[in-house]
């Protein structure tokens, strides 16, 4: 599955669509509207170690520290929210909503958006350890992270 951009009156909306093959060749079949593209500009690049051995924290620490840079901030009072003029991210509940509507954040190359996170929140071992760091790297990239080699041999032996 895959995040496809459509522009329909000049804005961009996002929707998940995955490749089936028929006899007629490849279809692309549409399984979720996303929400509208917002274009956000990174305010600043953390350089960052990750440390520690546990997936989910060093995957939440890496997603933060890209919020952070992108200008989000935290929420004292809710840890997992982040806000951005009236852009919020509620990693708890997997949204990312401006005025109560779904969204998708386009970062780098990537869209950042519920299916794209919960794609990384989730990840596991693939058969082999080359094919596992070619789909850690593709879902990184999918949601918009950069990540330093440094980071991602970080992460990837956290999975193993």
């Amino acid at each position: 599955m895959f995040v496809r951009i459509k522009r329909i009156n000049g804005i961009d909306y996002a929707y998940l669509v995955e490749n089936e093959w028929t006899p007629k060749g490849s279809r692309q079949n549409v399984t979720a509207y996303l929400g509208k593209v917002l274009k956000v500009q990174r305010q600043k690049i953390t350089i960052q170690r990750l440390t520690g051995s546990n997936y989910n924290k060093l995957i939440n620490d890496l997603i933060e520290t890209t919020l952070l840079d992108y200008g989000f901030q935290k929420q004292n009072q809710h840890p997992q929210t982040y806000i951005l003029n009236d852009i919020t991210v509620d990693l708890l509940q997997m949204r990312t909503v401006p005025k109560h509507k779904p969204a998708v954040l386009a970062l780098e190359q990537g869209h950042f958006c519920e299916q794209t996170i919960a794609e990384l929140i989730r990840f596991s071992k693939k058969e082999n350890p080359e094919k596992t760091a070619v789909a850690l790297a593709s879902a990184l990239l999918q949601a918009g992270i950069s990540i330093s080699t440094e980071n991602m041999v970080a992460l990837f032996e956290s999975i193993a």
